[in-house]
């Protein structure tokens, strides 16, 4: 979804990346792991160039907070339900 690839087939790597999302979240789903999908927001840099780094390519500050803000919630319920006795 960035400027670097416009000229890319982007429905057909969209349709791609979704077929490989679904893959690995069932893989992780029988590996009892979790998974968590960031191409929702990844998505929107299409239509929100604050998104995209100014090289055009690679995602920006802000995306990274926002893939954090929805990863971080996550994680921390996984590590305080660890337990890390030996």
């Amino acid at each position: 979804m960035t400027p670097f690839a416009a000229a890319a087939p982007r429905a057909e790597i969209a349709g791609e990346i979704d077929m490989f999302n679904n893959a690995v979240r069932d893989r992780a789903d029988k590996a009892g792991t979790g998974f968590i999908d960031i191409i929702a927001i990844s998505r929107r840099a299409a239509d929100e160039p604050e998104l995209v780094a100014s090289d055009g390519l690679h995602p920006s500050g802000r995306m990274y907070s926002e893939w954090v803000e929805l990863i971080y919630p996550k994680v921390i319920r996984v590590v305080d339900a660890t337990d890390y006795s030996v």
